[in-house]
């Protein structure tokens, strides 16, 4: 199946949506060949396979018309370097 991506969608918000389940990211990486880091565009292609999958919670998502995009638009003018540092693409403890 073919997913078309809203803006600043990451990996983890997809995984979410489209299978209910946030260890799918790694899945979604590996079967559109991005980084786990990546962040969508609007109408970009996600291939996904829901063989085998039902949490119930996608099909509620779905239902409801609600979409997971917890990624951040490029600002201009830039963002204060204090809200820059609220988010790390890393995924560790430096916000430096």
């Amino acid at each position: 199946m073919i997913w078309k991506a809203n803006s600043n969608q990451t990996l983890f918000d997809l995984a979410i949506q489209l299978y209910g389940d946030i260890s799918y990211a790694v899945k979604i990486a590996s079967d559109n060949n991005l980084p786990l880091t990546a962040q969508t565009s609007t109408g970009q292609e996600i291939v996904y396979d829901l063989a085998g999958v039902s949490t119930g919670i996608q099909l509620q998502l779905i239902n409801n018309r609600k979409t997971i995009a917890t990624g951040f638009l490029a600002s201009d003018p830039p963002l204060p370097p204090v809200i820059q540092r609220s988010y790390n693409n890393d995924f560790n403890l430096d916000f430096n």
